[in-house]
């Protein structure tokens, strides 16, 4: 595509609804922030009679729904053929000096939760954890998001599955994303979430 004349790439998964408008809304975004290089709306699954946003920081563009500025893509190297890659292009666009945002008005109904694609939920929970060693996440930051979690489905088990996978990694020494400095920035990244005011 790099000889092609494009300004945007989007990449979406085959489980998501969103308005009519949704496009035009984000690339609005893009137009009038020129340091803009990665957007997505907030997911939200239905639940009963009512639409729950699924966990998110500004900061963090949801992987089903990702907007990427042509400059930022090129600069980022495009997307890494590496688990993790949509933690990992963001990391790389925000060290570049670029800003990445997830918008609460641009609602994208995802029909399937992040971490259910396991019939039995806790399995991909385990997996997430696995996941998480494997990016280099610091382990305070997986305890704190293992306690959260304990509070959402599926209840206690969930969490402790963040927790067990991580530290089966941690104990079997499973490889790390190979570019430390990505690694670095991202535990940084997390204890400035944890400890704001240190």
């Amino acid at each position: 595509i790099k000889d092609q004349s494009w300004e945007y790439i989007v990449k979406l998964d085959g489980d998501l609804e969103f308005e009519s408008d949704y496009f035009e809304q984000i690339f609005k975004r893009f137009k009038n922030n020129p340091k803009l290089g990665m957007a997505s709306g907030k997911t939200f699954v239905p639940e009963g009679n009512k639409l729950i946003m699924e966990p998110c920081t500004d900061d963090h563009v949801r992987g089903p729904s990702k907007v990427y500025s042509r400059a930022c893509f090129e600069e980022i190297g495009g997307l890494p053929e590496t688990l993790g890659w949509d933690t990992i292009d963001e990391l790389k666009a925000q060290m570049s000096g670029w800003e990445t945002r997830s918008y609460k008005e641009l609602q994208i109904l995802h029909l399937r939760r992040m971490s259910y694609q396991h019939k039995d939920w806790s399995r991909g929970r385990f997996k997430f954890g696995r996941g998480s060693y494997y990016l280099g996440y610091h382990p305070l930051f997986i305890f704190a998001k293992g306690f959260y979690r304990i509070f959402d489905k599926p209840y206690v088990i969930g969490g402790i599955a963040i927790i067990l996978g991580y530290f089966y990694s941690m104990i079997k020494a499973e490889p790390q994303y190979k570019e430390k400095e990505v690694l670095k920035y991202l535990r940084k990244k997390q204890l400035k979430r944890l400890f704001p005011f240190l």
